[in-house]
């Protein structure tokens, strides 16, 4: 299986805010163990936009298909320079929130 630096770091941001939320949601009972899992999510969410910030201002626009299907049947995720931006200031204010 080859796993692509471009699919991963435009991923990033998408799967770390559910799985915290989902790891959120399993300690629902248990709030002094939810306030460091939202604080390590938030950090790494703002972290992997970061990260992505800096991919896309050295190699320009990011667009990666889902899965290899067809444009009419799959999904592609682009991330130009103005997206990426908004993507961080997203995370920049969730973190500052917490």
């Amino acid at each position: 299986m080859n796993i692509n630096l471009e699919y991963v770091i435009l991923v990033l941001p998408i799967i770390l805010p559910l799985l915290t939320a989902a790891l959120g949601l399993i300690f629902l009972h248990y709030p002094k163990v939810q306030i460091p899992i939202g604080m390590t999510g938030m950090g790494l969410h703002f972290l992997s936009t970061v990260a992505l910030f800096l991919y896309v201002s050295r190699k320009g626009i990011l667009a990666v298909t889902m899965g290899n299907w067809p444009a009419p049947f799959g999904i592609t995720l682009v991330a130009d320079q103005f997206s990426v931006v908004m993507v961080l200031m997203v995370g920049l204010m969730g973190l500052l929130v917490l």
